[in-house]
Formats: C-alpha cells, structure tokens, sequence
C-alpha cells in the first residue's frame, strides 16, 4: 500500500487505536474477574488482527492493494466486529443492510478487472 492518502492513514490509525484500547481495557476487565469480558477480548483480538492483516501480506507478498479497498476492508471490520458484535450496534435497524453494502463495495473492488497491481 505505498501513497496512501492522509484521510486513509487516519482511517487506519484510527480504528487500531480504538480496537486496542478496547481490548486492553476487555483484558483488563477479565484480569479483574469479569466473565462476560472473554468474549469481547476474543472478538476484538481478531479484529485487530484482521484489520492489520492486509497491510503485512502486501509488504511480504509485495502486491498493491487499492486505498479505496483498503478503507472499505476497514470500514467493513470496524462495523461489523467492533461496533456490531462487541457493542452490539446489531441492536440498531438496517445495520445489517449498511454492512451488507460496505461488503458489496468489497466485492465490487476485488472483482473488477484491473484494480489489484502485482
């Protein structure tokens, strides 16, 4: 992902540094003997890892992924694993719909010819 832009960088600082104070602050709500933390550890954790994912396989597998991919990709995560499962914005009508469009817009991306540079 070389030049990305400033509002991309952002996006991705961002949502890192909001999954990781959540999930140290889950962690530490496990420490302390909560049991309904373990959950939103788990979920957070492997958001986390998804959301860091895509930036080490482009670096280790030198492929350019798309900034506007990269940034529904993040915005896919972030809504459906952080807000959606951890703070159960599923609660909230059509969440669904709007993530089944920011998934559409993933599809649509990794599909149309030409996009993904190697």
């Amino acid at each position: 992902m070389h030049k990305q832009s400033l509002a991309l960088k952002f996006s991705f600082v961002f949502v890192v540094l909001s999954m990781a104070i959540s999930l140290l602050t889950a962690a530490w709500q496990l420490t302390q003997g909560k049991s309904g933390s373990l959950l939103l550890v788990l979920e957070t954790g492997a958001g986390l890892l998804l959301v860091l994912l895509p930036a080490l396989l482009s670096k280790w597998l030198r492929f350019y992924l798309p900034a506007f991919l990269y940034f529904f990709f993040l915005a896919f995560i972030y809504c459906a694993i952080y807000l959606g499962d951890a703070y159960h914005f599923y609660y909230i009508p059509y969440w669904d719909k709007f993530l089944h469009l920011i998934s559409g817009a993933l599809l649509f991306g990794l599909g149309h010819p030409g996009l993904l540079q190697v």
